[in-house]
């Protein structure tokens, strides 16, 4: 028996499903968010896709921050599932955006070194984030897998 880690790249780039330079139905930009390949996303050619930059591997304070992000206690006591924890991962592993041309697209830092928090929140508003965390959750997935 043993363990067997996948050697996963240390970082993914995701294209969003907003971009103009792609053309796709749903169903396949959803295929997409799950293997990265983007033959699936019927791109243009005239111009290079906005690539959103992203660790896959997070260290043990990012990580426990998350962890505790996720979790909500209510006023009666109770726990919750809080999914704003969502936006916090995607400040996390954000490290860049490539060929963005928009300025409230223009990948920025933080005093903290992480990505700027309002420009995870603008990703948040337009619908990004949630494709970011989606495409990095299915890139973090198979890196343990059981040995045969």
């Amino acid at each position: 028996m043993g363990i067997k880690l996948s050697e996963n790249s240390d970082v993914i780039r995701v294209i969003s499903r907003l971009d103009d330079c792609i053309q796709c139905v749903d169903s396949e930009y959803e295929k997409y968010l799950e293997t990265l390949d983007e033959s699936l996303l019927q791109l243009s050619g005239e111009s290079e896709p906005v690539r959103f930059v992203m660790k896959t591997e997070l260290n043990y304070k990012a990580q426990r921050q998350i962890k505790k992000d996720q979790v909500s206690v209510s006023t009666e006591g109770g726990m919750g599932f809080n999914m704003g924890f969502t936006m916090l991962d995607v400040r996390l592993s954000l490290i860049d955006i490539e060929n963005s041309t928009s300025p409230k697209l223009s990948f920025s830092k933080g005093k903290d070194g992480l990505a700027d928090e309002d420009l995870v929140a603008r990703l948040d508003s337009y619908g990004i984030a949630q494709d970011l965390y989606t495409a990095r959750q299915h890139a973090i997935k198979p890196a343990i897998s059981k040995k045969n």
